[in-house]
């Protein structure tokens, strides 16, 4: 069955989340392609772990609100959804330890990746089943996966779910399903014996990781117990060179030893090829295993030269000064080598790898030249080191430097990395090279000292850049804000969007537009606009809409002026209004003419009476559901006391307007009540209107 409800966040989907939040910040892609990869991964996340998942599942407007509340545990205040305790417990460890965090990340995006057990399971079973069970064995266990589909049990490859508790399930399923024993009725057998053995290969493949589990990879680095070191002595016997000759002409992907019918097919093999072997299985097995190199229960013998092969083709990744080489990208670059040798996954490359390289340390998926490091570290080494002379840096021209590296780390770790300032789309700044005198950052330190003593914050673009500009010509500003930041101020003031605090107190946007509109005597909407995304990073009209109607009369569609500009006779002014409004409310642009009303030292139009209506009126005031450019909105007398919501629906129900959402809304638009036709609360608001009728 499919999940019902939300299940809890586990940490490794909060790390992710952060992470995607961190990116968000940073503004390199629009936000919304951030949350849909999120919840991609995170939805692949709970399929590899087996879970049958709906479309509600961590979707999109899920992962958008998380976000919300993953911004008030980084910010440490609600901003708009309060903090989740896991979520201020993972904001903790990326503050105060960058290495377990980066762990966690790396351990989160190894399960997001998509394993198909496909390829995996039929070598293990070309291995263990006779021919003829193999030869029907994918298609019998496709029977199952349409099956376990059709009834919602699975949302993709059935080989793409190892957990076993899910497969029982699913066996279960189709024992007990009539329809389906009567359809398959004459290869039921094969079909129960095929997914049996894809059930005892994930048992397998589970037993394994369990074995393995202790070992706990915090630097990244470990040496496998699951590779026995075997130097064979090929002229010791000849029975062991006959073994040899079996392994390397019939079995190219591995022995699997503890095989008893692949047993029974080496000896086959050794008969055909007139090769003598020990009369018992288990010497056979023995002699078998010390003949070769075993991989996770198989025995692989290749040529002879093969570890020379293997060295000198890391030496040449070497020889051009690479010291950190992915697996990935070793297998791709010689993908023709790799062919020829068998060599078929990272996996094996690795185990050979390790078998046959000294001096270097092996991470997970990648190895590197010399001691252990986190991937952080050796990527950000190897980006230095073909970094060039210039100030800014191409990521694609560093990929093109850095072929034993894939693409998307060195953008994970540039972008992630205090020494990398972003300075255009694609570009960075090594801040190692960003030209700022010791003069220079005391001058901007003691500015910002002054002015946040002074206003209790301070604007970043606000500093004075003296000949920081000129020193660094090649940079856009965007780049010498955020290194000055990082090189001047980022220890001891906090940086919010763009504005700098000692603490980390909530920002209270609006008051800080109002302290800057503070004195003007005219300001336009445009203005204040600008203000808000050089405050917050981003746009939002309403925190300039607030501030300006807070503080100042608005006149036209984008100019405020001062309230001293202006001086209204209250009193006449809602004498006038009482003559246009008989019954409690009505939308502002109902009001049709200024012929009778008084002179106040402006031309009177509908923003105007907005904002008398706003702060002056007596016995008038606005309501909007947000401020607006389209004098949409309601004026109602004060002591009406009904909600906008509520006073839409009395407008609807003494209409003749169908009372159908559509409609509504069109006519509500139309009208002048709202300033867009679709409204969240249509629906309740509709509902309303017609028991309102009903009441008479």
């Amino acid at each position: 069955m499919a999940l019902n409800r939300q299940p809890q966040w586990n940490i490794y989907e909060a790390v992710v989340l952060l992470d995607a939040y961190l990116e968000a910040q940073r503004k390199e892609r629009p936000r919304a392609h951030i949350i849909k990869d999120v919840s991609a991964a995170l939805r692949q996340m709970a399929l590899n772990q087996g879970l049958v998942i709906d479309d509600v599942y961590r979707n999109e407007n899920g992962i958008s609100y998380q976000l919300q509340s993953m911004e008030s545990a980084f910010r440490g205040e609600k901003i708009y959804v309060p903090a989740t305790k896991l979520f201020a417990e993972v904001v903790s460890v990326y503050n105060q330890d960058r290495s377990q965090f980066d762990s966690l990340l790396e351990e989160a995006r190894e399960m997001i990746e998509q394993h198909d057990n496909k390829e995996s399971f039929l070598s293990w079973a070309s291995s263990v089943l006779s021919e003829k069970q193999y030869k029907w064995l994918d298609d019998n266990i496709l029977h199952v996966e349409q099956y376990a589909r059709s009834k919602g049990l699975i949302t993709g490859s059935i080989y793409t779910v190892s957990d076993i508790s899910t497969l029982l399930s699913i066996k279960k399923a189709i024992s007990k399903n009539k329809l389906f024993q009567i359809k398959y009725r004459k290869i039921l057998h094969n079909i129960y014996g095929a997914f049996d053995a894809y059930i005892s290969f994930c048992s397998q493949q589970h037993s394994r990781k369990e074995a393995t589990a202790p070992v706990k990879e915090e630097t990244a680095f470990t040496q496998s117990d699951s590779v026995i070191e075997v130097r064979p002595d090929i002229s010791e016997s000849s029975e062991k060179d006959g073994i040899q000759r079996i392994l390397i002409e019939h079995y190219q992907y591995g022995f699997r030893y503890d095989s008893i019918r692949e047993i029974m097919r080496f000896r086959q093999f050794a008969e055909a090829m007139g090769i003598d072997l020990p009369e018992t299985d288990e010497q056979l097995r023995d002699t078998i295993i010390s003949s070769g190199t075993v991989i996770d229960d198989k025995v692989f013998c290749k040529s002879e030269s093969l570890p020379e092969e293997l060295r000198n083709l890391v030496d040449e990744a070497f020889s051009t000064g690479a010291e950190t080489i992915y697996y990935e990208c070793l297998l791709q670059n010689k993908s023709e080598w790799m062919e020829e040798h068998t060599i078929t996954s990272e996996g094996i490359l690795k185990e050979y790898l390790r078998k046959y390289l000294r001096g270097c340390s092996f991470a997970k998926k990648f190895l590197i030249k010399g001691p252990k490091k986190t991937e952080k570290q050796a990527v950000t080494e190897e980006i230095k080191r073909v970094w060039g002379s210039s100030q800014t840096e191409n990521v694609d021209s560093l990929s093109e430097r850095l072929p034993y590296i894939p693409l998307g780390n060195i953008w994970r770790v540039i972008s992630g990395n205090d020494l990398f300032v972003l300075s255009s789309e694609g570009e960075y700044l090594l801040i190692d090279r960003f030209v700022i005198s010791q003069d220079e950052i005391e001058d901007i330190v003691d500015y910002v000292d002054a002015i946040c003593e002074e206003n209790g914050f301070c604007s970043l673009a606000d500093v004075p850049l003296g000949d920081i500009e000129e020193n660094n010509y090649d940079l856009s500003l965007l780049a010498i804000y955020n290194a000055i930041y990082k090189v001047a101020l980022a220890g001891k003031y906090h940086l919010n969007g763009k504005i700098l605090t000692k603490d980390k107190p909530e920002l209270d946007a609006v008051l800080l537009l109002k302290q800057h509109i503070k004195g003007k005597t005219e300001c336009t909407f445009d203005e204040v606009a600008e203000k808000v995304v050089e405050l917050t990073g981003g746009t939002n009209r309403q925190y300039a809409f607030q501030a300006l109607y807070d503080e100042m009369v608005r006149v036209d569609k984008n100019r405020f002026v001062a309230n001293n500009a202006v001086s209204f006779d209250v009193s006449d002014i809602d004498r006038v209004l009482s003559t246009f409004i008989s019954d409690h409310f009505v939308a502002i642009r109902d009001i049709t003419t200024f012929a009778m009303f008084p002179l106040c030292g402006q031309d009177w139009n509908h923003y105007l009476l907005e904002s008398f209506c706003y702060k002056y009126s007596r016995k008038y005031s606005l309501h909007v559901i947000h401020f607006n450019d389209k004098n949409a909105g309601i004026i109602a007398e004060k002591d009406f006391n009904k909600s906008y919501p509520e006073m839409l629906a009395i407008e609807l129900a003494r209409s003749d307007v169908e009372l159908k959402t559509e409609s509504v809304g069109t006519y509500l638009f139309n009208t002048g009540y709202m300033a867009k036709s679709k409204y969240a609360k249509l629906g309740d608001i509709v509902q309303r209107a017609k028991e309102i009728r009903k009441e008479g």
